[in-house]
C-alpha cells in the first residue's frame, strides 16, 4: 500500500460532497434526523416503499388517506383485519354455545329441583285462597313425620301454623300439640295429628283451618329422616340449648352418637339437631317440646336467609329430596331475599295453649281466641285490651236491642249465666240462649266473644265488670247470635257497672 492509501485524493472528496448535497436535496430531513443518507436510501424496505410512492418515511407514519397508503400495506392491514374478524367470530361463537350449555343447565337443574319438590296447588282442594302476589303476607303451613317411606302416611309428629310478612319481615309462629283433642266432621274426636292418617294433608289442611279460623295459602310437609340432611347443608344451626339431652330413643344414628346434647349455645350438625327436635323429656311433656322445636325452627329460619351463596345448591338439593310443598324454587328463592336479616325480636312464637286430661290435650278456648287474634298483626304477649279500649272510646251507634246474645257459665258456681242474663236483659239484650261452657274448661276471665261484628261486642262489655276481654271467634267457639258471652271465675255482680234499665 502507498503512502496515500489513508487518505482520500481531492477528486474523491469531491464526489462524495456531490453526493452528500443530493441526497440532501432529496431528504430534507435527513441531515435533522441524524439518519445517515445511505441508510435512508438503500437499507430500509419502507424507505424503498415510500419512495416508489413519492412518500417519506415520516409522511407515511402520519398518512390518513387509504389512497396514499402504500399498496403492501393495504394488503398486510386487510389480511390482519379478516383475521382478527375471523377471531372474533370463533370467540363469540364460543361464547354463546357455553352460554346456551350453561342456560340449558340451569333450566334442567331447576326443572329437576321443582319435579321433585312442588306439588301443584290444585291437589290440596282445601287451599281454597286466591293467589299470593309476591311480597305479600301469607299463612304456611308446617307439617313433619317420621315416615321411613315417602309414600307411607304417619301421623304429624310436628304442626306448625305461620304468618309470614315479607314487607315488615315479621313471622308469626303457632305450634299445635300433636295431641290436641279435635273433632273430624263424621270421624269423632281424635288426636289433632291423626289427620294425615285419615285423610291425607289435605284434611290437616282442613283441621287446622277449622282449629285457627286461618286460611291457609302453602303447605310444607318435611320429613324427619331427611331432617339432618337439611341441616347438615346449611352447615349446622347454631342454637342455646335450654336443658341436657340424653335419649337414645329421639337419635336416628345407628351408634347412638347423637343421643347426648350438653345444654348452652351450640351448633347442631344434621344427626343432633334431629335428636333435639324429637326429644320429649321435657316437665310439661309435649308443650315442653313444641317449644323447643320453635326455638329451634325459629333458629334455622332466621340462619337460612342468611346463608353463602355457596351452600345454596346444597341447601335446594336437600330440600327438594325431602320436603314437599307448593312453593315453586323460584318462590323460596324469592322468599329468602325478602326475608334476609330478620332478627330474633321479628319472631313471635308461641305454643297453643291447653290441659291434659288423658288422651287428650284440651285447648283453653279463651287464650287460644287471644292468640288468633294477635296471630299476624302483633306480638302474642301484646294486650288487644289496649286496641280495643281505644277502638272503644267513640260511643256505639247500635242499640242493645239490636244485639242478640248468648249466656255461658264458663265456671263450677251455680247460677251464675242466669244471673248475668238477667242483667243484660234489663239492660235492652236479646238473650237467646243460657247454659254452661261445653268443653269442660273452666274460665278465668270474663269474655265477649264475636264473629264479625265487633261493634256488638264493644257494646255488651260496657255491661260487663271491668277487665272484661274481647276477643273474635275464629271458628273456636259456636254460637248462633252476635255475641257470646262467657263468665269466669272473675264474675262479680257488684263489678257490674251501674246503668239505666232499658225498655222498650
Amino acid at each position: 500500500m502507498g503512502r496515500y492509501s489513508n487518505k482520500k485524493s481531492k477528486r474523491s472528496l469531491g464526489r462524495d460532497r456531490m453526493r452528500y448535497e443530493q441526497s440532501a436535496a432529496n431528504d430534507p430531513m435527513g441531515s435533522r434526523s441524524g439518519m445517515s443518507s445511505d441508510f435512508s436510501t438503500a437499507g430500509s424496505r419502507i424507505a424503498r416503499d415510500a419512495k416508489s410512492a413519492e412518500l417519506s418515511t415520516t409522511s407515511l407514519s402520519t398518512a390518513k388517506s387509504l389512497e396514499k397508503t402504500p399498496a403492501t400495506l393495504m394488503a398486510e392491514r386487510d389480511r390482519r383485519r379478516r383475521r382478527t374478524r375471523k377471531r372474533i367470530v370463533i370467540a363469540l361463537s364460543v361464547i354463546g354455545i357455553l352460554l346456551l350449555g350453561v342456560v340449558g343447565a340451569g333450566a334442567a337443574y331447576y326443572l329437576s329441583l321443582q319435579n321433585r319438590m312442588t306439588v301443584p296447588t290444585a291437589d290440596f282442594p282445601s287451599l281454597d285462597s286466591p293467589e299470593v302476589a309476591a311480597g305479600e303476607p301469607f299463612n304456611l303451613l308446617i307439617l313433619g313425620d317420621d315416615a321411613r317411606d315417602a309414600d307411607e302416611l304417619e301421623r304429624a309428629d310436628t304442626i306448625i301454623l305461620m304468618r309470614i310478612d315479607p314487607g315488615t319481615q315479621e313471622a308469626w309462629m303457632v305450634s299445635i300439640p300433636r295431641d290436641t283433642r279435635f273433632d273430624f266432621p263424621g270421624r269423632g274426636a281424635y288426636k289433632i295429628n291423626a289427620a294425615t292418617v285419615l285423610g291425607g294433608t289435605d284434611l290437616a289442611i282442613e283441621a287446622v283451618e277449622e282449629l285457627s279460623g286461618h286460611e291457609i295459602d302453602f303447605v310444607m310437609t318435611v320429613n324427619f329422616w331427611g331432617f339432618e340432611e337439611i341441616v347438615d347443608s346449611i352447615g349446622g344451626i347454631e342454637i342455646d340449648v335450654p336443658i341436657e339431652i340424653n335419649c337414645t330413643a329421639s337419635d336416628f344414628t345407628p351408634d347412638g352418637r347423637a343421643s347426648r346434647i350438653a345444654p348452652g349455645p351450640q351448633v347442631l350438625d344434621g344427626a343432633h339437631a334431629l335428636t333435639f327436635v324429637r326429644f320429649r323429656g321435657y316437665q310439661d311433656g309435649d308443650i315442653g317440646r313444641t317449644g323447643a322445636q320453635q326455638l329451634f325452627f325459629r333458629a334455622m329460619l332466621e340462619q337460612m336467609t342468611d346463608v353463602p351463596t355457596t351452600r345454596l345448591p346444597g341447601i335446594a338439593n336437600s330440600l327438594a329430596d325431602n320436603v314437599t310443598t307448593n312453593f315453586t324454587p323460584m318462590q323460596l328463592l324469592q322468599l329468602a331475599r325478602d326475608m334476609r336479616g330478620i332478627g330474633q325480636d321479628d319472631f313471635h312464637t308461641t305454643t297453643l295453649p291447653g290441659e291434659w286430661r288423658s288422651p287428650f290435650i284440651w285447648t283453653d278456648e279463651a287464650e287460644a281466641a287471644v292468640i288468633w287474634n294477635n296471630f299476624g298483626e302483633r306480638p302474642f304477649d301484646a294486650d288487644p285490651d289496649a286496641e280495643s279500649e281505644e277502638e272503644g272510646t267513640s260511643v256505639p251507634s247500635m242499640n242493645p236491642s239490636e244485639v242478640s246474645m248468648t249466656v255461658r257459665n264458663g265456671t263450677m258456681r251455680a247460677g251464675i249465666a242466669s244471673e248475668a242474663a238477667s242483667i243484660m236483659r234489663a239492660r235492652g239484650f236479646v238473650v237467646d240462649e243460657v247454659g254452661n261452657t261445653a268443653n269442660q274448661t273452666v274460665y278465668d276471665e270474663n269474655m265477649v266473644v264475636y264473629t264479625d261484628n265487633r261493634e256488638a261486642a264493644e257494646l255488651a262489655r260496657q255491661f260487663m265488670p271491668d277487665a272484661t276481654r274481647v276477643v273474635q271467634s275464629r271458628g273456636m267457639f259456636t254460637f248462633s247470635t252476635d255475641v257470646l258471652v262467657i263468665l269466669g271465675s272473675e264474675w262479680d255482680i257488684n263489678q257490674v257497672p251501674v246503668a239505666d234499665v232499658i225498655s222498650e
